[in-house]
């Protein structure tokens, strides 16, 4: 006999039930009840170990793998990281509203579409405040100086197809040979810098950004809406300053690829 069926017979026998037989043997009852019919109480066992160790039953099970804790994922992230410094700025605390969202966003994409619109903002302030002041601690000269003739060139080509006088058109180029703000917009301007603007600001961030507050109009503060795919850069005492879509953002980059 097996000893489930030794302690149903013998504790039967007696007539004993199996509390009764628990007690007598100094025995927690759960015990005498997994002996006598493992297979009934197994998955309630399992329930409560599982819990027991605050972890789901599946991965209890080892059907699952356990879910990597926010450090896990923190330290996850940055490895993979195209420009590691720049994300964890983007996800430290004093930046980052729900950073524990923000590691999930950049999951291990070296350069996710969160981050680069974050550093696109970035990018744009420190832009706009080089176009109003005519200083930065950013290579802006240098990007600008490289961009400007292929900018211009295309400016060009643009003005000639436009139904204007001839004088109009001449006074257009004048400017825009002389500045590279009148060859394009702030904006697409600022798309095309952001690459070499995030490899200076990466160097930069290995000493930190003391002396870049009004480049980058920090204090920079962001969070992440996961529901609407958005994100909302903030001012210091909690209001939006600016809003990013990202479904609008992904939908364009889809049509630019097409």
């Amino acid at each position: 006999m097996t000893l489930a069926e030794m302690i149903i017979v013998n504790r039967e026998k007696l007539g004993l039930s199996r509390k009764d037989f628990a007690e007598k043997c100094s025995l927690p009852v759960e015990l005498i009840n997994f002996i006598e019919e493992p297979q009934r109480i197994e998955e309630q066992l399992i329930e409560q170990c599982a819990n027991a160790l605050e972890m789901k039953v599946a991965v209890f099970r080892g059907e699952e793998q356990p879910e990597l804790t926010f450090q896990e994922k923190h330290a996850a992230t940055i490895a993979a990281a195209r420009f590691p410094k720049i994300r964890r700025y983007l996800l430290s605390p004093e930046t980052c509203r729900n950073p524990e969202h923000a590691v999930t966003l950049f999951g291990d994409e070296r350069v996710s579409l969160a981050e680069r619109n974050l550093i696109l903002n970035l990018s744009t302030n420190a832009l706009y405040h080089f176009c109003d002041t005519a200083h930065s601690h950013f290579k802006f000269d240098e990007y600008l100086f490289k961009l400007h003739t292929e900018l211009f060139t295309r400016y060009e080509q643009q003005i000639a197809k436009l139904q204007i006088p001839e004088e109009e058109k001449q006074e257009s180029l004048d400017t825009a040979r002389n500045s590279v703000f009148a060859c394009d917009t702030m904006e697409n301007i600022a798309i095309r810098v952001v690459e070499p603007f995030a490899d200076e600001l990466e160097a930069k961030l290995e000493v930190g950004l003391a002396g870049l507050e009004e480049d980058l109009e920090l204090p920079f503060i962001w969070e992440c809406d996961e529901e609407l795919m958005q994100l909302r850069i903030l001012d210091s005492d909690g209001e939006v300053k600016s809003e990013i879509k990202l479904l609008k953002v992904k939908e364009r980059e889809k049509q630019e690829k097409s």
